[in-house]
């Protein structure tokens, strides 16, 4: 018998997990994940560590953030996965979907990812919202990416 299937996680659902100020959304995340595998797109780990970055984390934070995402499935691109992009992004600009607005690309890779998956995706974001072939678990809205860790 197998457990239910992994489900893709959105920008602001992992960064709420890898900081202690998004504990109460990480609980609230969790009630909608559940037990499934979780699955993160390249761009949200490219996002959480500029975000890292900007907030002027020590190395010491930085490294635990690494030794975290280290441990995650990371769905990294490919020739398949870039066509799945390509087909999402062209249909959301065609239908002016919030998607197709200027600086939603990581978010486009992201949806691309779990629809390429053919898993749903667990985000807080609205803007997933209405892309055709893309199954969204709502989460609850979340605060900021990540905190300033610089001491």
């Amino acid at each position: 018998m197998t457990g239910p299937g992994p489900v893709v996680v959105a920008t602001e659902i992992l960064s709420a997990a890898l900081v202690r100020q998004g504990a109460d959304q990480a609980a609230a995340y969790r009630a909608v994940v559940g037990v499934r595998p979780v699955v993160v797109s390249f761009a949200t780990v490219a996002a959480v560590r500029v975000a890292a970055g900007r907030a002027g984390w020590n190395p010491a934070h930085q490294a635990q953030l690494e030794e975290r995402l280290g441990r995650l499935r990371v769905v990294w691109p490919g020739p398949a996965l870039l066509d799945a992009y390509v087909e999402l992004r062209s249909s959301c600009l065609q239908a002016g979907h919030p998607l197709a607005e200027p600086g939603r690309e990581p978010a486009c890779w992201i949806a691309a990812t779990a629809r390429w998956l053919g898993v749903p995706l667990v985000a807080a974001d609205a803007a997933y919202q209405g892309v055709d072939g893309l199954d969204v678990l709502a989460a609850p809205v979340a605060p900021g990416i990540v905190e300033d860790r610089r001491g």
